[in-house]
């Protein structure tokens, strides 16, 4: 428990001396040592929505504590000076700076993972979230904290959906009432609209697995399935 608490307390120190930024806390930490503790495998995850790779750390450093080796982590974000979809369409104007907070930062998330020793674990892929079916990957497990509108955050649990199978561990951050510059955040009702049975960590995590998704049916199908 003590060492634990020691490895959180060192990768905040150690965020502190590189300026690394982000909203990961206690609970972040809990929710990951809890998962990676899991009596399953972990060899290749993805995490959509970096920022300053604090969250990246977290997990890292949770996967090394349950003795996970040779894990690959995909760490998606377009690390760019502008503003998210969760912004509102009178927002797109403004950018981070305009907004008083710092911008995403690739050259941070790389140095706090360098920092840490996980260099060799973590393939970071800077553009639109939709590049990491570039790598074809497979995978165990993925975590979306990405623009909280409703499009995107369907539009990433399809695309990670695409990569998973029936063991795959699906999660991601902020399902709540929250909100920013007068926008409602929409990740609640992306969540119930794509699974129909979710769990839900500390009133802020969701998550489900492949079992538990919703089958949409297209016209296509509608049309197939019409009887005369």
């Amino acid at each position: 428990m003590i060492l634990n608490f020691l490895r959180r307390k060192i990768i905040n120190l150690a965020c502190d001396v590189l300026n690394i930024k982000g909203w990961s806390g206690k609970k972040h930490w809990k929710l990951f040592q809890e998962v990676f503790s899991r009596k399953k495998k972990f060899k290749e995850l993805a995490i959509l929505g970096v920022y300053h790779g604090k969250d990246l750390s977290y997990i890292c450093s949770s996967l090394k504590k349950n003795n996970v080796k040779d894990f690959k982590i995909y760490a998606v974000d377009l690390f760019e000076n502008v503003a998210m979809a969760d912004w509102g369409p009178e927002n797109q104007h403004l950018n981070w700076n305009d907004i008083k907070i710092e911008p995403p930062s690739l050259k941070k998330a790389k140095s706090i993972i360098k920092l840490l020793g996980f260099s060799k674990n973590v393939i970071f892929i800077k553009g639109d979230f939709k590049k990491l079916a570039d790598y074809k990957p497979k995978l165990d497990f993925f975590y979306i904290d990405l623009s909280h509108d409703y499009k995107t955050t369907c539009d990433a649990i399809e695309l990670c959906v695409k990569f998973s199978d029936d063991e795959t561990i699906m999660m991601g951050d902020d399902y709540g009432d929250g909100g920013f510059l007068g926008q409602r955040w929409e990740v609640k009702k992306a969540v119930s609209d794509k699974f129909k049975d979710f769990k839900i960590h500390y009133n802020l995590f969701w998550e489900s697995n492949k079992k538990n998704l919703k089958i949409i049916s297209t016209k296509k199908d509608k049309l197939k399935n019409f009887t005369y």
